[in-house]
Protein backbone atom coordinates (compact mmCIF):
# COMPACT_ATOMS: atom_id res chain seq x y z
CA UNK A 1 0.00 0.00 0.00
CA UNK A 2 3.00 2.69 1.03
CA UNK A 3 4.74 1.93 -2.21
CA UNK A 4 1.36 2.59 -4.28
CA UNK A 5 0.39 5.31 -2.35
CA UNK A 6 4.57 6.88 -3.11
CA UNK A 7 3.72 5.85 -6.99
CA UNK A 8 0.22 7.88 -6.70
CA UNK A 9 2.44 11.45 -5.91
CA UNK A 10 4.48 10.44 -8.98
CA UNK A 11 3.33 13.24 -11.44
CA UNK A 12 5.04 11.79 -14.20
CA UNK A 13 2.32 8.32 -13.38
CA UNK A 14 -0.47 11.44 -12.47
CA UNK A 15 -0.38 12.40 -16.45
CA UNK A 16 0.10 8.72 -17.47
CA UNK A 17 -3.61 8.32 -15.64
CA UNK A 18 -4.48 10.85 -17.29
CA UNK A 19 -4.04 9.74 -20.03
CA UNK A 20 -5.56 6.48 -19.88
CA UNK A 21 -8.64 8.46 -18.31
CA UNK A 22 -9.05 10.52 -21.55
CA UNK A 23 -8.72 7.38 -23.59
CA UNK A 24 -11.64 6.02 -21.86
CA UNK A 25 -13.48 3.09 -24.12
CA UNK A 26 -17.01 5.02 -22.99
CA UNK A 27 -15.80 8.46 -24.76
CA UNK A 28 -16.31 6.62 -27.98
CA UNK A 29 -20.12 7.47 -29.54
CA UNK A 30 -21.57 4.94 -31.89
CA UNK A 31 -23.37 5.37 -35.05
CA UNK A 32 -27.33 5.77 -35.20
CA UNK A 33 -28.33 2.03 -36.00
CA UNK A 34 -25.87 0.55 -34.26
CA UNK A 35 -26.80 -3.03 -32.81
CA UNK A 36 -27.74 -3.84 -29.35
CA UNK A 37 -25.27 -6.31 -28.54
CA UNK A 38 -21.97 -3.82 -29.69
CA UNK A 39 -23.43 -1.06 -27.43
CA UNK A 40 -23.36 -3.89 -24.48
CA UNK A 41 -20.02 -4.96 -25.88
CA UNK A 42 -19.00 -1.48 -25.58
CA UNK A 43 -20.70 -0.68 -22.16
CA UNK A 44 -18.82 -3.91 -20.02
CA UNK A 45 -15.54 -2.79 -22.13
CA UNK A 46 -16.17 0.50 -20.38
CA UNK A 47 -17.40 -1.41 -17.08
CA UNK A 48 -14.29 -3.18 -17.00
CA UNK A 49 -11.51 -0.65 -18.01
CA UNK A 50 -13.13 1.23 -15.14
CA UNK A 51 -12.95 -1.28 -12.63
CA UNK A 52 -9.07 -1.17 -13.42
CA UNK A 53 -8.24 2.16 -13.13
CA UNK A 54 -10.42 2.47 -9.56
CA UNK A 55 -8.27 -0.96 -8.47
CA UNK A 56 -4.88 1.08 -9.16
CA UNK A 57 -6.08 4.02 -7.59
CA UNK A 58 -7.72 1.90 -4.55
CA UNK A 59 -4.09 -0.55 -3.70
CA UNK A 60 -2.81 3.47 -2.75
CA UNK A 61 -5.32 3.70 -0.26
CA UNK A 62 -5.62 2.50 3.42
CA UNK A 63 -8.45 -0.36 3.25
CA UNK A 64 -11.54 0.57 5.23
CA UNK A 65 -12.30 -1.57 7.82
CA UNK A 66 -15.35 -3.41 8.09
CA UNK A 67 -17.82 -2.25 10.43
CA UNK A 68 -20.28 -4.05 13.01
CA UNK A 69 -23.60 -4.45 12.22
CA UNK A 70 -25.84 -3.48 15.54
CA UNK A 71 -28.27 -6.46 15.50
CA UNK A 72 -31.73 -4.86 15.38
CA UNK A 73 -34.09 -7.89 15.09
CA UNK A 74 -36.25 -9.30 17.75
CA UNK A 75 -39.44 -11.04 18.04
CA UNK A 76 -41.41 -8.12 18.31
CA UNK A 77 -40.25 -7.12 14.92
CA UNK A 78 -40.85 -10.30 13.30
CA UNK A 79 -43.88 -10.69 10.71
CA UNK A 80 -47.11 -12.44 12.43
Amino acid sequence: MASAAEVWRNDTFLRMMDVLRFEHPNKNGLALGTQVFDRAVLQARGEGYQTALNNLKAMSEKPVKNRDIPETFSPSNALP
